[in-house]
């Protein structure tokens, strides 16, 4: 069915990539996002929200990487759940002029009622949906309206099988659908395969370490990817490299004061 249906939709596909850590600076965002422009990335997605500063904080985070990366660059931000709905709207006020692609996951716990309630009070697309689970948290936030693109992740969503049956309800909707958390080259397929597909996330840190542990990934080049051609996903894994990752005890498994993204746990 993958593979039909990358052929029905072609062997390219969009993709953004998330170059803007939440310890940046104005400085570092500058820097950052005129190296991943240079490189030919046409979509940027940059994190806001850390204990260490305030609202106020990133809103001029992201003017700055909006002056440095200029305007005929899509720019979207993410705050993986961190502000409370009046922060978030205060945010969202600061920042409008910043012609955002997306807010992805404002609000804490994904908060369908509050996420609609910021969605009525900004013109900045919401997005949310990446570690949800299941369909039926997929259909609160739909039917509750509370979100402008709705984004499954495979490996965290039930695999193909349930986030193609989100990819459904949100068409059924006229939704968009891209997807958060990382790991192209697992969900481009998905997003290749449907008709309400949107952009595939190269997060640098998950893309390179596909590039690691996998033979024959794609990398995008000038806002695009070639989806691989080969049977199944289309590559393979290393087993040299995979024999240094092997788990052997649970304590090993133990990513010690960070979440699964790398990033310093609040």
């Amino acid at each position: 069915m993958l593979r039909f249906s990358c052929i029905i939709l072609g062997d390219s596909y969009n993709t953004y990539t998330t170059f803007g850590y939440p310890f940046f600076d104005e400085d570092q965002l500058a820097e950052y996002g005129r190296k991943f422009v240079a490189e030919g990335h046409r979509a940027l997605k940059m994190v806001v929200g850390e204990p260490s500063r305030t609202w106020q904080d990133d809103a001029r985070r992201v003017r700055a990487a909006r002056d440095a990366i200029g305007p005929n660059v899509q720019l979207m931000i993410d705050a993986n759940c961190y502000f409370n709905l009046h922060e978030a709207r205060l945010l969202c006020s600061e920042i409008e002029e910043c012609n955002l692609t997306w807010f992805e996951e404002p609000i804490q716990q994904n908060d369908a009622r509050a996420l609609a309630d910021l969605r009525q009070h900004t013109s900045i697309p919401i997005a949310a949906g990446q570690m949800e689970g299941h369909r039926w948290r997929y259909r609160e936030l739909i039917v509750n309206q509370s979100v402008d693109v709705i984004q499954p992740n495979v490996l965290y969503n039930g695999g193909y099988t349930e986030s193609l049956k989100v990819a459904h309800l949100a068409q059924a909707f006229n939704l968009p659908m891209s997807n958060g958390g990382g790991w192209p080259i697992f969900n481009m397929h998905l997003l290749a395969g449907v008709m309400n597909g949107g952009p595939v996330e190269f997060h640098y840190g998950m893309w390179q370490t596909g590039k690691r542990f996998f033979v024959g990934t794609p990398d995008p080049i000038n806002g695009r990817m070639e989806i691989p051609k080969g049977p199944g996903l289309g590559f393979t894994p290393d087993y040299e490299q995979l024999k240094d990752a092997q788990v052997n005890s649970p304590d090993e498994a133990m990513n010690a004061g960070r979440d699964g993204h790398g990033y310093l746990l609040r």
